[in-house]
């Protein structure tokens, strides 16, 4: 049930969740909720360069959702989200929304997974989604399917790269999905059906 949530004292959660039958998860989603921002997750990480900007809890104008400014220069700032455990062989698809402050200003940002909660680990890390730019004040959902190699904790890094043109990067809703398996068969292709000769 998406509309789930849960509040708990201090700085961990841990959820299970027994199912009567075999089920694999298709979705995880980590996402800031609307509940008054006391409430938020603090484990997020927030990385910033020196610019004098950085990631923040926008909560005003009845927004609920990460911002980053830009001061000057290209941006450098991280947003990084709790560990995550992936399984190899499988495809997930990282998602997320974002805006940007008005269509006159061109927003960048790529997603990358690393297996740690450092610039250099997710620098160095997998190509979740690729630079991207934002040149709308419209929510806009980006999405991209990657494969883990290698069973692992992970953690997902939305890396603002704006520039001299940007001004305010907006994201919510920063989630991956699936799961499958590449040992699941592809889709069959190119069917003949043949009549029983009887």
């Amino acid at each position: 049930d998406p509309t789930t949530s849960a509040s708990v004292a201090g700085h961990q959660l841990s959820l299970s969740y027994q199912s009567e039958v075999a089920v694999r998860p298709l979705q995880y989603s980590v996402s800031v909720g609307t509940e008054p921002s006391a409430n938020d997750p603090k484990s997020w990480t927030l990385m910033a360069s020196n610019d004098g900007e950085t990631w923040i809890y926008w909560d005003r104008m009845g927004e609920l959702c990460a911002r980053c400014g830009h001061y000057r220069g290209t941006s450098d700032d991280w947003l990084v989200t709790p560990p995550i455990r992936l399984k190899a062989n499988t495809k997930y698809k990282v998602y997320l929304k974002a805006k940007g402050f008005a269509s006159f200003y061109t927003e960048k940002f790529s997603v990358r997974l690393g297996t740690a909660n450092t610039a250099n680990a997710l620098a160095s890390g997998t190509s979740a989604i690729p630079t991207t730019t934002v040149k709308t004040g419209e929510w806009t959902i980006y999405s991209n399917e990657i494969t883990i190699d290698n069973d692992g904790v992970y953690y997902l890094g939305v890396h603002n790269e704006g520039d001299n043109n940007s001004n305010f990067l907006y994201i919510d809703s920063l989630g991956i999905e699936g799961g499958v398996s590449q040992a699941v068969p592809a889709k069959p292709e190119n069917l003949k059906l043949v009549a029983d000769a009887q």
